[in-house]
């Protein structure tokens, strides 16, 4: 006796890439993270968060609070994003330049590069010349993350668990 036999093939197709934020830390709430050059505020101050993604994957844009230090004439700052490098702020992996900002406003630059799932980076603000001041606004939330301030060019010191600075960084899993 033959019997008829039908096979029936299927084949399942993913998404080659899915949105994801990688950090999400707003609304601010108006204080924040001095951004100085020398000229502003009479010393070079850098601040810069850590943050861990919990996939792999690369960004695409990056979004912070950012806004002009009281009677600064110029809030012009780079963002950067940094490997780490034994829990400090470490190569810079890509930077860019934000223009200045009037109060509270959330600057967004696009920024892509990959990111390793589990594996510490950090993001800092820094100003793009000496007569830059601006605000990196701090989070309302009250999560906790490890920030660090390269003062004067002489080295990142670490502050653990303290208020986050606002920011958003979003991209696709790969």
């Amino acid at each position: 006796m033959i019997r008829n036999v039908l096979l029936l093939s299927s084949t399942l197709v993913l998404p080659t890439s899915a949105s994801t934020t990688f950090f999400n830390n707003f609304p601010y709430n108006g204080y924040g993270y001095f951004v100085c050059g020398t000229a502003a505020c009479g010393a070079t101050k850098s601040p810069a968060m850590q943050f861990i993604p919990g996939v792999a994957g690369t960004t695409s844009k990056v979004s912070l609070s950012i806004s002009p230090e009281t009677g600064s004439q110029s809030s012009n700052v780079q963002i950067l994003l940094r490997a780490d490098k034994n829990g400090l702020p470490g190569k810079v992996l890509a930077k860019k330049n934000a223009a200045g900002q009037t109060c509270c406003v959330t600057t967004t630059v696009k920024m892509a590069v990959g990111l390793t799932g589990g594996t510490p980076y950090w993001l800092e603000v820094a100003p793009r010349t000496t007569n830059d001041s601006a605000l990196w606004q701090i989070s309302d939330s009250s999560d906790a993350c490890t920030v660090a301030e390269d003062y004067e060019g002489t080295g990142w010191t670490t502050y653990s668990t303290q208020v986050c600075p606002a920011a958003k960084i979003v991209g696709e899993i790969k």
